[in-house]
């Protein structure tokens, strides 16, 4: 928890109000809950104002000031917290939501997810983090790399020299007025519009991304593949080959069979496979 917790009751949270002096927050679809009872308007207009923009100080001050006994202000917090409905942002997590409507509805359905056993937001904070590469600024790269960077993953680096044609343009990619353009520039103006916050330069040498998602249409065969492979750098692919969509395998190297391997399969099945 920092200094000055900023607490938000998630605005999807169920607020039931069971009687006129008895509510219940969460504690449906077999979720923690709690029953706050004697909860009269003012104690719900406290619940409405956890929305994490607010320091704990400040919200504590300002339900005092409407006429709540700092005890009661101070029990509420503490057991909506044991019951791990309260979660606690910092000033990065609020910045992360500023720049948008995507990246709000965004927080407001993944912000206070936490990985089990780890602070509240750990997944948030550890995608903001992250770092992916696409390869392949196609129909299926540019709009994806736009994902991950709505998504929250904080940089997202798009590789491909070649030309946008007309035909990659897509909801969320590409547009028509894009033709003709470098791939890569196409790409970034995507991740811009769905995430102006994203990182979108190439990692510095020697720092590997988290993952690479290999969208070109052959990505197994494919030298970019093996580099990734030798490096130790987890790498998925997903693309298009005429109207078959492809996804997987996702290769941990070390730990799971290889793009290779699973070329050598195909092949052992059907020996033109290569060809």
């Amino acid at each position: 928890m920092t200094e000055s917790p900023h607490p938000l009751l998630p605005a999807a949270t169920p607020v039931l109000r069971l009687g006129a002096e008895l509510l219940q927050v969460g504690g449906v679809d077999g979720r923690p809950g709690l029953r706050v009872s004697p909860a009269g308007a003012d104690l719900a207009a406290l619940l409405r104002r956890l929305d994490g923009r607010c320091s704990q100080r400040a919200v504590r001050s300002d339900a005092v000031a409407g006429g709540l006994p700092a005890e009661v202000v101070d029990d509420l917090l503490d057991g909506l917290r044991a019951a791990g409905l309260l979660h606690d942002l910092a000033a990065a997590d609020l910045l992360a939501t500023d720049p948008g409507p995507a990246a709000a509805a965004r927080a407001a359905a993944e912000l206070p997810a936490a990985v089990p056993g780890a602070a509240a937001g750990g997944r948030w904070r550890a995608r903001r983090q992250s770092a992916v590469v696409v390869e392949g600024a196609n129909r299926v790269g540019t709009p994806l790399a736009a994902v991950l960077a709505a998504s929250g993953v904080g940089r997202v680096h798009v590789r491909d020299r070649g030309p946008t044609r007309a035909g990659d343009a897509v909801v969320g990619g590409a547009t028509a007025a894009d033709e003709g353009r470098p791939r890569g520039l196409v790409a970034a103006d995507a991740v811009r519009r769905a995430s102006p916050l994203t990182d979108l330069r190439p990692l510095p040498d020697g720092q590997p991304p988290d993952l690479v998602v290999l969208c070109r249409p052959w990505a197994a065969v494919d030298p970019l593949s093996a580099a990734w492979q030798r490096a130790g750098t987890p790498h998925l692919v997903a693309t298009v080959r005429e109207e078959t969509g492809v996804v997987g395998p996702l290769v941990v190297p070390g730990e799971t069979s290889c793009l290779r391997c699973a070329e050598a399969w195909r092949r052992d099945d059907d020996p033109a496979w290569p060809r």
